[in-house]
C-alpha cells in the first residue's frame, strides 16, 4: 500500500515519523493509502524550513516572484486534468464538479521584466 510522506524543504521525507493513519476511498469502501503522522520534531523541521524559504522569497524582486507565480499557474493549467483526477479520487466527486467549483482564472497579464 502506498505511504504518503511529508513534504519538507522541497523533498518527500519520512522525517522521524513512524505512525501512520489510513487514507480511505469512500467510493470503494477501503483504504487506498496510508499517511505518515508527524511527530513534534517533524513539525519543528518543517516550520524551520518554511521560515528559511519565506526569507529568501521576501528577498526576491517583484519580477522574480511574478515569474514564479505565472510559471505555477502555467503548470496548473498544463496539469489540470491530472490534478482534477487526484483531487476527486477517493472523494466520490466528479472532475467536472471540481472544475465548475474551482475554475482557474483566465489571466491576461504579462509579467514585467
Amino acid at each position: 500500500m502506498k505511504t504518503i510522506d511529508h513534504w519538507i524543504n522541497g523533498a518527500a521525507t519520512t522525517a522521524g515519523s513512524t505512525r501512520t493513519a489510513p487514507v480511505h476511498d469512500p467510493a470503494a469502501g477501503r483504504p487506498q493509502a496510508e499517511v505518515l503522522l508527524a511527530e513534534p520534531s517533524d513539525v519543528d523541521i518543517a516550520v524551520t524550513a518554511a521560515g528559511k524559504a519565506f526569507e529568501s522569497w521576501g528577498d526576491s524582486s517583484l519580477s522574480q516572484r511574478t515569474r514564479v507565480m505565472f510559471t505555477f499557474r502555467e503548470l496548473l493549467v498544463r496539469h489540470e486534468d491530472e490534478l482534477a483526477g487526484i483531487i476527486s479520487k477517493g472523494r466520490h466527486h466528479a472532475m467536472a464538479a471540481y472544475r465548475r467549483r474551482f475554475p482557474l482564472p483566465d489571466l491576461q497579464l504579462t509579467p514585467r521584466n
